[in-house]
């Protein structure tokens, strides 16, 4: 052990020191320090008072999370441990529903029922006005197939409106807003959803 510190103890130890000082392997202290058991201060290097610290507070967590048991809604008792895997899962399907949010793969019902109601209130002021708009177009044709001609791409111009996805207009209105940039936004409008 190098670098003294304070009362005789070295200030930072080495892998090797700390494994043997608590009995462990030096792969099982680097696992211990990726779980932040341990204090690293460089590679291969450890801070002795704080890794000490930090590693009994680390095994009083874990003695807490076998003995300790969490109580259900009818007062059953659930072992800790179940109860801990069930809420990593409930947070690793929330972030694949934020990830999908993001991705502008997902989308809340409310946000979809409020713009398919703009898009149909649009479909619909567009219908109602084609007879309008087309009336003064074949009404000096004679010629029947002209005539469907006119009408049908009138049709398919209101047709097209419905088709068109702008992912911009779901996060304008979504209160979801989370992570994403103009540029973001702008590549959904021109690449559509993935």
């Amino acid at each position: 052990m190098s670098q003294q510190g304070l009362e005789g103890l070295p200030e930072h130890v080495t892998t090797k020191d700390l494994a043997q000082l608590f009995d462990l392997g030096e792969r099982r202290v680097q696992q211990l320090t990726n779980e932040d058991a341990f204090h690293r201060v460089g590679r291969g290097k450890y801070d002795l008072k704080q890794s000490i610290a930090k590693y009994m507070f680390y095994k009083i967590n874990e003695a807490m999370a076998t003995v300790s048991r969490v109580v259900d809604d009818d007062g059953e008792e659930i072992d800790n441990s179940i109860e801990q895997a069930l809420w990593t899962r409930a947070r690793r399907e929330k972030t694949e529903l934020e990830v999908a949010i993001i991705k502008g793969e997902l989308h809340r019902s409310e946000d979809v029922r409020a713009i398919t109601s703009d898009m149909l209130s649009a479909f619909r002021s567009r219908l109602m006005s084609l007879p309008s708009k087309v009336a003064p177009l074949v009404l000096p044709m004679d010629d029947l197939k002209e005539i469907e001609a006119v009408v049908k791409d009138n049709v398919h111009v209101a047709l097209n409106e419905l088709k068109e996805y702008d992912p911009a207009e779901y996060y304008a209105r979504s209160s979801d807003v989370m992570f994403l940039t103009e540029e973001e936004l702008e590549g959904g409008k021109r690449n559509g959803p993935k």
